[in-house]
């Protein structure tokens, strides 16, 4: 009867175990259009609150930067994340010195973009328009705007 009652005990525990519920992880894929030059760098924020959306690196959850003069087709793609509300900022740093440029009036000079469905060029976009449930691979298309 002992035998029996630790089996069964184990069983139990090893099931358990089995069940136990595990963090999913998921990749994030950034199609990036609308780009005028392949001059300079992309530089992408990946964001999960409204907390410095679109424009603070140090609020964004994830960063990532990529070189144009080695791409045609440009995807960014995050890895490991896990479900939830995200939403991404991008750049188009044409002139690859590190920094968004504006001219003398504050317009941006270089482009710009987000995801979602954020289309008004004249105000800065927010994290409730721009943000998407991420729980399944998914792939989100950014269009890149400029002023000039």
């Amino acid at each position: 009867m002992y035998f029996f009652h630790r089996r069964l005990w184990l069983i139990c525990l090893f099931t358990t175990w089995i069940k136990l519920p595990c963090q999913a992880q998921y990749q994030l894929r950034v199609e990036v259009l609308g780009l005028r030059s392949a001059n300079g760098q992309v530089h992408a924020l990946l964001f999960r609150q409204a907390k410095g959306f679109p424009d603070r690196p140090s609020s964004s959850y994830r960063q990532k930067s990529i070189s144009l003069r080695d791409h045609s087709s440009l995807i960014l793609i995050f890895d490991s994340l896990p479900s939830g509300m995200y939403a991404v900022s991008l750049i188009h740093d044409e002139n690859g010195d590190g920094h968004f440029n504006t001219n003398w009036l504050g317009i941006p000079v270089e482009g710009f973009g987000c995801s979602g469905s954020w289309q008004k060029l004249w105000k800065k976009p927010d994290f409730q328009h721009s943000a998407f449930f991420l729980q399944t691979d998914t792939t989100v298309k950014v269009r890149v705007h400029y002023f000039f």
